[in-house]
């Protein structure tokens, strides 16, 4: 997972704008219409589009939330039926923990 720095609306501006371009532009599903996926195998491969700037911090922060919570719903799951609202509950829980931990630390 990445997290963007900077605000929501910024972020769907940028991507509209410039992925919305290399859509227009986009020659492949013509080619695809025209000769399948023999026409597209030979197309050689596009760069990467730009992305908005990467928060570091906050995306290593939601990525090892992310990773503690599935490994407590994988572990829980195994002994009760989790609906989904558990689910977020846990990740909640994981979250809130996780950040104790982080301002414990650096208070320190």
């Amino acid at each position: 997972m990445f997290l963007f720095k900077g605000k929501f609306d910024d972020h769907r501006e940028f991507f509209h704008s410039e992925w919305g371009k290399l859509a227009e532009e986009n020659e492949r599903p013509a080619i695809f219409d025209e000769e399948g996926l023999a026409g597209l195998a030979g197309l050689p491969k596009l760069p990467q589009p730009p992305l908005p700037e990467i928060d570091e911090a906050q995306t290593a922060h939601a990525n090892a939330v992310l990773q503690e919570a599935r490994g407590r719903v994988a572990e829980l799951g195994q002994e009760q039926d989790l609906t989904l609202d558990d689910c977020y509950g846990i990740l909640a829980q994981v979250e809130t923990e996780m950040k104790a931990r982080d301002e414990v630390a650096r208070s320190r």
